[in-house]
């Protein structure tokens, strides 16, 4: 079942990447909402990655800053797989941004940023 969650987590930040959020905001924007979906038990809506989120992983809020654990073992598994493929994916864009980029490209930061926005965003 990991496999479908990070699948289905993998579209939402192919989606949106390249905007102004980072990896990691990304995934806490997806994490919260699945958290938040109704739950459907074996019906015909059912979203079984939802299922097991909210099955898995807690929410915590401590002085206004969010934060996911997982209830067990197998959650905390989970979250650590999509941290890691969060920053991941990261890496492999920045990776394939500077495959492309020439020493001279250097000289203009602006045009740097402009090229990459990930990068400025940090």
């Amino acid at each position: 079942m990991s496999l479908v969650i990070l699948e289905a987590f993998s579209q939402r930040l192919q989606q949106e990447y390249g905007g102004i959020r980072t990896p990691l905001e990304i995934l806490e924007a997806w994490l919260t909402e699945q958290l938040q979906m109704p739950r459907l038990v074996n019906g015909p809506g059912e979203n079984k990655v939802s299922r097991v989120i909210q099955a898995e992983v807690v929410m915590l809020t401590v002085n206004g800053t969010c934060y996911f654990e997982g209830r067990t073992a197998t959650g905390r598994q989970l979250l650590d797989s999509l941290y890691q493929y969060c920053e991941s994916y990261d890496h492999w864009q920045f990776a394939r941004w500077l495959h492309d980029v020439r020493a001279s490209d250097f000289d203009d930061d602006d045009a740097l940023e402009q090229d990459y926005p990930r990068r400025q965003a940090n």
